[in-house]
């Protein structure tokens, strides 16, 4: 059972020592320029649950964001999205977060980066045509 992660980018490689393991996710990371992400996972050609790969020290706005994305993947039963489905998707997870945050007080530095983020995504959809 390979996943992406272990596939394109040698994230989790069978046979890899943890720092071997941990150079490739911090890379992983940086061709993202991300600090955390949820990557889908293929078993034998079929998709299936994925990874999670998390910077040093995730915030718990970047953990829950990256677990919606893992009960989003796991409710469309595993199946990838294409460019614009996944831009979509991540517009709709930054307007549940900011549900999430407004009923569970959260910071309003938590709340500035989903804006942000929520920026980001709209003009990226834009770009695309839509």
């Amino acid at each position: 059972m390979e996943s992406v992660a272990e596939r394109e980018y040698g994230v989790g490689h069978v046979g890899q020592s943890l720092d071997e393991r941990e150079a490739a996710a911090r890379g992983c990371l940086q061709i993202f320029s991300a600090e955390a992400m949820y990557l889908t996972r293929e078993v034998g050609g079929a998709p299936g649950p994925g990874s999670f790969i998390f910077g040093p020290e995730p915030t718990r706005l970047q953990v829950v964001e990256e677990f919606i994305h893992m009960s989003r993947h796991r409710a469309r039963a595993w199946q990838h999205l294409s460019a614009e489905g996944m831009i979509k998707e991540e517009i709709e997870v930054q307007h549940q977060l900011m549900g999430l945050i407004r009923s569970k007080r959260w910071t309003n530095r938590e709340m500035g980066e989903i804006q942000r983020n929520l920026a980001y995504w709209t003009e990226e959809l834009r770009r695309l045509g839509n």
